[in-house]
Formats: C-alpha cells, sequence, structure tokens
C-alpha cells in the first residue's frame, strides 16, 4: 500500500517487549505493543494493540484502543474503544465507539473539540452499555 506521494506509508511501532517511559511525537501513524508511560502526540492515527499497557495522555487524529489505558485522549476525528479494552480517562472526540466487551470509566466530551472538559463529579453516574456510538453531540458515558 503506497501514499499519494508512492512511497509506502511509515508506522512509529513499540513492539511487546519494549517499555519506554517519555513522550512520543510522531507525524505518522503509532502502533503500540509493549508499555509506555508517558505521553503521545501524532498527526495519524493511534493504535494501543491488546498487549498494551499505557499510561499518559493522547492527542491524535484517530484513536483505537484495546489494551489498557490510563490518560486522557484528544482525537480530531474518532475513537474506537474495541472489546476487551480497559480505558479510563477523558474523552474528546467528534466520534466515539464502543464495543461491546469493553471498559470505559471516565468523562466523554463530543462535537467542538475546543469546549474544555468540565471536572468530574466525586459521586459518577454508572450505567450498564453494550456498545455505544454516537456524533457531533455532548454526552457522559460510564460504560463497565
Amino acid at each position: 500500500m503506497k501514499d499519494r506521494n508512492g512511497q509506502a506509508p511509515s508506522i512509529t511501532m513499540i513492539s511487546e517487549e519494549a517499555h519506554l517511559k517519555g513522550s512520543l511525537e510522531a507525524t505518522s501513524d503509532v502502533r503500540i505493543a509493549g508499555t509506555l508511560t508517558g505521553d503521545v502526540k501524532s498527526q495519524g492515527k493511534v493504535i494501543v494493540a491488546s498487549s498494551a499497557k499505557v499510561e499518559g495522555n493522547m492527542s491524535a487524529k484517530e484513536a483505537d484502543i484495546s489494551g489498557h489505558y490510563k490518560g486522557d485522549v484528544k482525537a480530531t476525528e474518532k475513537i474506537t474503544i474495541r472489546k476487551g479494552a480497559e480505558m479510563e480517562g477523558d474523552l474528546s472526540t467528534k466520534t466515539i465507539v464502543i464495543e461491546e466487551g469493553a471498559q470505559f470509566n471516565g468523562q466523554l466530551s463530543m462535537g467542538e473539540l475546543s469546549k474544555p472538559m468540565t471536572p468530574r463529579s466525586s459521586e459518577p453516574s454508572t450505567s450498564g452499555a453494550n456498545a455505544v456510538e454516537a456524533s457531533q453531540s455532548s454526552h457522559e458515558v460510564n460504560v463497565h
């Protein structure tokens, strides 16, 4: 598969055996299968594999989370939380998909990304959900 310039697309990868502490910035897509403690910033898509353990904040065009993630995620386009994922943190995006079997604890802000996230209340609401897909509005969702 090649990009518009006829070159193979680049991807930054952290393998399952890797343990990285520190911030990661990339203009390309990022795939994390190992352990990362620190922030991630990408102009592309960030994929957190099912074997991954990440603790830090993320800023990307898209986020696809299958592993363990603790931190806030801001995606300009879309966030997907896959079955089996464990996500703890606040999310900000245009579009969200939470698959059945995913765990998400945090606050969700959708629509204009310039809106600040409001602090969590001390008494979080809890509701069960099989799957959630939403777009262009403001919601608070807790999925267990």
